[in-house]
């Protein structure tokens, strides 16, 4: 059984649907993408641990949940290539514990699945 991360407007105790979504965990995008500190991985760390504390596989939207009556994070990043470099680091926090994370073995990953 699968959980997609991108349904965590049901997780309201964090943020809801933008608890998963990239510009929250880097809210800085001028920040340093190789720092750790850069990084909020909290409220994405507990919801994560939730569903996996629950025996559900991750799957994961590398991206922004996208607001219909809103602009929120949807914009084309600055820079591609920092922000994949951003999403790397995200990757390697759930899956080999980069930045005092976890190693779920996360194999899904879709990235931005809207425009």
């Amino acid at each position: 059984t699968y959980a997609r991360n991108h349904d965590a407007s049901f997780y309201s105790a964090f943020g809801g649907e933008h608890t998963v979504d990239v510009h929250r965990i880097f809210k800085n995008f001028n920040a340093d993408e190789n720092d750790p500190e850069s990084y909020i991985f909290a409220p994405t760390d507990k919801y994560l641990k939730d569903i996996t504390n629950a025996g559900t596989k991750v799957f994961y939207r590398l991206g922004a949940s996208i607001e219909h009556d809103f602009k929120y994070g949807t914009y084309p990043p600055a820079s591609f290539e920092k922000w994949a470099k951003i999403c790397e680091h995200i990757i390697s926090h759930y899956n080999e514990g980069w930045a005092e994370g976890f190693n779920y073995n996360i194999e899904y990953w879709e990235i931005w699945n809207e425009p």
